[in-house]
C-alpha cells in the first residue's frame, strides 16, 4: 500500500482561492476527493477523503491492498464496502453529527441550541401576547397582530391594495391596513439588518464579538414595545412595530449562526424541514437526525411560549411585554457570562463587543499594513513555517503558544492562548493549518476576526 505524502505535503501550506471544484463520487454519494477545475491538481486542503489501495469494486485508482478510505481529518479508515455520509469538509458537517467537533466547539453547540430554544419561546410569547387583542384597550384600533411571521401579512397586503372599496379591517381602511402591513415587514426586515450591520461577516456555528450587544439591542426595542403598548393614546398601536423589529434581530442572529437552520420566529421552514426528515428517517436516512431534534424542540419552545401567553397577558396585560424584554436581557448577559467563562474574555470586552485578537496580531507584526491587514501570504507562511518546529506541515498547542509568545505576544494569558488554539482549530484536529492559521491572522474566522 502507497501513498502520495511528499506530493500532499508539497502544497500542505498553501490556501488556494475558492475555485470551482469537481467532487469525485463513490459508494453512493460520499465525496472523496475534490479537483479543480483550472489545474485538475489534487488539492489537499478540500481533501475529504482519499482513497489508500484498491477499491474492491475497481472504481479506485492506482494501489494494491484490500480497500480502505482514510479521512485526512480524523484518519478513519472505512472498508470500501462502507458508506460514508458525513464528508463535508470543515465544521458545518451535513452528516449523521452536528457541526461542532472539538472540545470548546461542541460547548458552545450546546450552549446556542439551549439559547435557542430560549428565543424561540420568546418569539412564540410575544407572538401569541400581540395576537390576543388582550394587550390593546378596547378603543385602539389594530386588536391583534401577528408579530413574528409574516407570510399572512404579505397577503393580506397584497388583498388590501387590491380591493381598497372593501370592508374596513380592525378600524382601519384598506389603504390603510395595506400601509399599516407593509410597515410591519419593513419593521421585522429592519431587526434583520441591524443584526447583520452589527455582524457583517458570520461564520457558521460561531459565535461572533457582537452577537451578544445585538441581543441588547433586541432587549431595547421589546422594552421601547412595552411602554408604547402601556403609554400609546394615539389610537393605533404602533408598538407591533418594535416587536417586529426584535423578533427580526433575534431570527437574524439565529439564522447567520446556524447556517439557516434556526429559524426562532416562524415554523413554516420548520415545519417543511422537520416533514422532510422524518420521511428520509423512514426510508433509512438518518444523516439529519440531529437537525430534526432541533427543529422539533424549537417547534415545541414556540408553541409553550404562545401557550403560556394566554395567561400571562391575562395577568399583566399591557406590562406583559416586559417578560419579553426580561428574556432578551437574559440571552445578552448569559451570552457575555459564556463568552468570559469559556473564552476567558475581559468581561467589559464581552460586554462591548470589542473582544477581536486582531491588534494583539498587529503589534507583532502578523498584520503590519497601514490599514491593519495582513502581511502578505508569503510572508505569514515564513511566520507559520518558524512555528512549524517539527516541519510536519500543522502547528499544534504548543508550537502555537510558542511562536506566538517568541513573537512578542506577551499581554495574552495562558488561558487566552488556549481559547485562540481552540477556535482556530476549526477542524478539530488538534493541529492548526496554514488555512486555519492564515483566517486567524487575516481575520476570516468569525470569532476572532
Amino acid at each position: 500500500m502507497t501513498t502520495q505524502k511528499p506530493q500532499q505535503q508539497k502544497h500542505r501550506h498553501e490556501n488556494p482561492k475558492k475555485r470551482e471544484s469537481m467532487a469525485v463520487f463513490f459508494d453512493g454519494g460520499a465525496p472523496l476527493l475534490n479537483m479543480n477545475d483550472d489545474d485538475d491538481e489534487l488539492d489537499p486542503n478540500t481533501i475529504d477523503m482519499t482513497m489508500v489501495g484498491e477499491v474492491e469494486n475497481g472504481q479506485s485508482g492506482s494501489g494494491s491492498g484490500s480497500g480502505t478510505r482514510v479521512s485526512k481529518r480524523n484518519s478513519l479508515a472505512v472498508p470500501s464496502g462502507g458508506n460514508m455520509n458525513t464528508t463535508q469538509t470543515g465544521t458545518a458537517s451535513e452528516g449523521s453529527k452536528s457541526p461542532m467537533t472539538n472540545k470548546y466547539t461542541s460547548r458552545e453547540h450546546k450552549f446556542i441550541v439551549a439559547i435557542a430554544m430560549i428565543l424561540a419561546f420568546n418569539s412564540g410569547f410575544s407572538n401569541g401576547v400581540c395576537l390576543s387583542g388582550i394587550l390593546t384597550p378596547q378603543n385602539v384600533r389594530w386588536q391583534a397582530q401577528s408579530t413574528s411571521g409574516f407570510t399572512g401579512g404579505y397577503t393580506k397586503s397584497a388583498l388590501a391594495l387590491a380591493d381598497q372599496e372593501g370592508n374596513f379591517i380592525q378600524g382601519f381602511t384598506q389603504i390603510e391596513f395595506f400601509g399599516y402591513q407593509l410597515l410591519m415587514i419593513l419593521s421585522f426586515m429592519g431587526g434583520s439588518c441591524i443584526s447583520a450591520l452589527m455582524n457583517p461577516r458570520p461564520a457558521p456555528w460561531r459565535l461572533a464579538p457582537m452577537y451578544a450587544p445585538t441581543f441588547f439591542i433586541g432587549g431595547v426595542f421589546m422594552c421601547i414595545a412595552a411602554v408604547l403598548s402601556v403609554e400609546d393614546i394615539s389610537g393605533t398601536a404602533h408598538f407591533y412595530y418594535f416587536v417586529a423589529a426584535a423578533n427580526g434581530i433575534q431570527n437574524g442572529i439565529s439564522s447567520m449562526y446556524s447556517a439557516n437552520l434556526i429559524r426562532t420566529t416562524h415554523l413554516t421552514g420548520a415545519s417543511t424541514d422537520i416533514g422532510l426528515f422524518i420521511g428520509q428517517a423512514i426510508r433509512g436516512n438518518n444523516k439529519n437526525s440531529w437537525k430534526l431534534r432541533i427543529l422539533i424542540g424549537l417547534a415545541l419552545s414556540f408553541w409553550t411560549g404562545g401557550l403560556l401567553s394566554f395567561w400571562a397577558v391575562q395577568v399583566w396585560l399591557q406590562y406583559t411585554l416586559l417578560v419579553n424584554a426580561a428574556i432578551f436581557l437574559f440571552v445578552f448577559c448569559v451570552c457575555v457570562w459564556f463568552l468570559a467563562h469559556h473564552l476567558h474574555i475581559p468581561a467589559h470586552r464581552a460586554l462591548q463587543g470589542t473582544w477581536h485578537w486582531q491588534k494583539a496580531l498587529h503589534d507583532i507584526g502578523y498584520r503590519s499594513g497601514q490599514d491593519g491587514s495582513a502581511q502578505s501570504k508569503e510572508a505569514l507562511k515564513e511566520i507559520f513555517a518558524k512555528m512549524d518546529v517539527d516541519g510536519n506541515g500543522d502547528v499544534n498547542r504548543e508550537e502555537f503558544i510558542r511562536g506566538l509568545k517568541a513573537a512578542g505576544l506577551n499581554e495574552i494569558s495562558q488561558k487566552q492562548f488556549n481559547a485562540m488554539f481552540d477556535v482556530c482549530d476549526t477542524s478539530g484536529d488538534g493541529t492548526i493549518s496554514f488555512q486555519e492559521f492564515q483566517q486567524l491572522v487575516e481575520g476570516d474566522n468569525a470569532l476572532v476576526g
